[in-house]
């Protein structure tokens, strides 16, 4: 038989509870099957911030609480982050190097037209 324990965790990674709940507690580990193949103890569920946990009977809920209360999830894994990481780097990079032509032109410039001219190329290379 089994029961069920319910928590609220506003931020959870159920693999990584799951993975932490097995590693922790050897009598929520899976059992060999009558056909040799492994069968689970432990379901663990979530919808939102609430996590249920369906462990075996004779499971020390304060142990199950003290590995929920600990658990602190990894950041999600992210595709897209350091392709935004790398397209920011870019934009800094364009605008470093708009700013340096900038300062050139605007050194170089001999007249109040030139500098003009300068400075508004300046304001245009780092508003892009």
């Amino acid at each position: 038989m089994s029961f069920v324990l319910t928590y609220t965790l506003p931020g959870h990674d159920l693999s990584q509870l799951h993975d932490e709940l097995l590693a922790a507690i050897p009598g929520l580990r899976p059992v060999d099957g009558p056909n040799g193949y492994p069968v689970p103890r432990l379901a663990v569920e979530g919808e939102g911030p609430t996590v249920r946990l369906t462990v075996p009977d004779g499971t020390v809920e304060a142990e199950v609480a003290a590995v929920v209360a600990a658990h602190a999830p990894q950041a999600v894994y992210d595709p897209d982050a350091r392709l935004r990481e790398v397209q920011a780097l870019r934009r800094v990079a364009l605008v470093r190097g708009g700013l340096q032509i900038a300062k050139a032109r605007v050194a170089a410039a001999g007249t109040l037209d030139e500098l003009k001219d300068a400075v508004l190329l300046a304001l245009e290379e780092v508003s892009r």
